[in-house]
């Protein structure tokens, strides 16, 4: 399953930019084999390289969900398919049917069985893991995916924000927040947040402008996962209201 993934890949539209990008990996094995690209038109990239050859996958995007309140698990949503060559390598193209903000995983199931053979994820420790790539633009929690992914309140305010990994680090940076804030980062392993799979990773507090950002490493907290979210904490710790999530936009 192992394979010669490189991080490069054709952009579809010259206006368009990336705003979403995670490495994809073997569920089996934990061997890095693509990548997935969302850019600023919807348009959502699959890349296989050293994966099953000569097979077809169907790509799924799986919302995140606020496991503490019991909500139910959404469905998944079809993003099209991708079929490998001789060599495992394919790659292809799909508009994401939904417009609105999304965080989750995606996934490439095989066909026709529907197993899930790779997903997205950040992992720690792993021989490879230099290899990985990340980027997420945060959103806000409350609008999130239609319903939001929290019952917490208010909605902190939000300019902009980005969730990336580079050198083995991932850098959390917003602008336009709550001025004088503490914000806790939260990982999870899987799309079921607030669950026992959530990690507090970092932490940072906000400027007086509602500026602030953070480094954090993946070798703390839960070792794995690639949602990420920004929290306002109350001067007792607590959160305070409802924060953000890395994910990205299809627009209408």
């Amino acid at each position: 399953m192992s394979g010669s993934f490189t991080s490069t890949f054709a952009t579809v539209a010259s206006s368009a930019t990336t705003q979403y990008q995670a490495t994809l990996y073997s569920q089996t094995a934990t061997d890095i084999v693509g990548q997935v690209t969302v850019d600023t038109s919807g348009n959502v990239t699959v890349q296989l390289t050293g994966a099953t050859a000569s097979t077809t996958f169907t790509v799924s995007f799986c919302p995140a969900w606020d496991a503490g309140d019991l909500a139910p698990d959404p469905v998944c949503l079809n993003v099209g398919a991708v079929s490998t060559n001789a060599a495992g390598s394919g790659t292809s193209t799909a508009k994401f049917p939904k417009p609105g903000s999304w965080a989750g995983d995606f996934e490439a199931d095989s066909e026709p069985t529907g197993i899930i053979e790779y997903a997205t994820s950040l992992w720690a420790g792993l021989p490879n893991s230099s290899s990985q790539v990340y980027m997420s633009t945060l959103l806000p929690e409350t609008t999130v995916n239609g319903t939001g992914v929290t019952s917490s309140s208010p909605q902190a305010p939000l300019t902009s924000g980005t969730v990336t990994f580079a050198n083995g680090s991932l850098e959390f940076a917003v602008t336009g927040a709550s001025p004088d804030t503490t914000y806790n980062i939260i990982e999870t392993q899987s799309t079921a947040l607030e669950s026992s799979g959530s990690y507090g990773i970092s932490a940072f507090t906000t400027d007086s402008s509602g500026n602030g950002s953070s480094t954090a490493s993946l070798t703390s907290g839960a070792g794995y996962g690639d949602l990420f979210q920004v929290d306002p904490l109350s001067g007792t710790g607590y959160i305070s209201g409802a924060g953000y999530i890395g994910g990205f936009l299809e627009p209408v």
